[in-house]
């Protein structure tokens, strides 16, 4: 079987090609953290979304647990339950904006600053 040859430029063109797919497969993904409640981590704020925003939504139990990179977090309008130890040990979360959460469970923000 024969090998084809390419010339260096076409190297150089499926080289950028593939950095450039792989920097789109890299991107953050939105990932669920309860019910009707997706996030990403965006530096070491905690953004998130809804899928049906007009729903009300929950943090799971243990959502991000030991996560010691975020520093602030904002809590959609429509999160009503924050799950036992979701921010449990998240030693570098100082700010916690929220409005409408009816329920935090047991050591939701058990050692964070913001605790």
């Amino acid at each position: 079987m024969n090998a084809m040859m390419l010339p260096e430029r076409n190297y150089k063109s499926l080289l950028l090609a593939a950095l450039l797919i792989g920097a789109v497969s890299t991107a953050s993904a939105w990932e669920t953290c309860g019910d009707n409640l997706q996030y990403e981590i965006d530096g070491t704020t905690i953004r998130f979304q809804s899928p049906n925003p007009t729903d009300e939504a929950t943090i799971q139990t243990a959502a991000f647990k030991d996560n010691t990179t975020i520093t602030s977090v904002i809590i959609p309008e429509n999160v009503w339950q924050i799950g036992s130890q979701a921010f449990y040990g998240c030693t570098n979360l100082a700010t916690v904006e929220l409005s409408n959460v009816q329920d935090i469970s047991t050591s939701a923000f058990e050692g964070c600053k913001a605790h």
